[in-house]
């Protein structure tokens, strides 16, 4: 499996997670499947999972074995985030996706995290 690569930056990451988990019926990854999964049934996805292109999803990435973290699974050689600041703002977002039940919390505290990489990190608007 070659390596999944995000070229994305903190504000064209956080963009997509909103647009995802904005959807009317968008619920959190765990909803329907009961455990980690990058994507679960029904179209559930998580924070990293709803980044991966249909094209490059491989079911390996949920086969049963634990989820690791985003920066684990670079570390791994699964994917590649070109930016570290993106790696930092996705790790903080899997961390709020993984520990809240609905998404209107979610998408709240994602945009508190959102604001302070994107100040910090680039000169693009929020």
């Amino acid at each position: 499996m070659n390596p999944i690569r995000f070229t994305q930056t903190p504000q064209e990451a956080y963009d997509q997670i909103k647009a995802h988990f904005s959807q009317p019926g968008t619920q959190l990854g765990l909803a329907f499947s009961g455990k980690p999964m990058h994507r679960g049934k029904h179209g559930s996805k998580c924070v990293i999972g709803c980044l991966i292109p249909d094209e490059e999803y491989d079911t390996r990435l949920d086969d049963g074995r634990v989820v690791y973290s985003i920066t684990q699974l670079v570390k791994m050689g699964v994917f590649d985030v070109v930016d570290p600041n993106t790696l930092e703002f996705l790790s903080d977002a899997q961390k709020i996706h993984d520990r809240l039940d609905t998404v209107e919390h979610f998408l709240a505290q994602l945009e508190r995290v959102a604001k302070v990489y994107i100040r910090i990190t680039s000169t693009e608007t929020f």
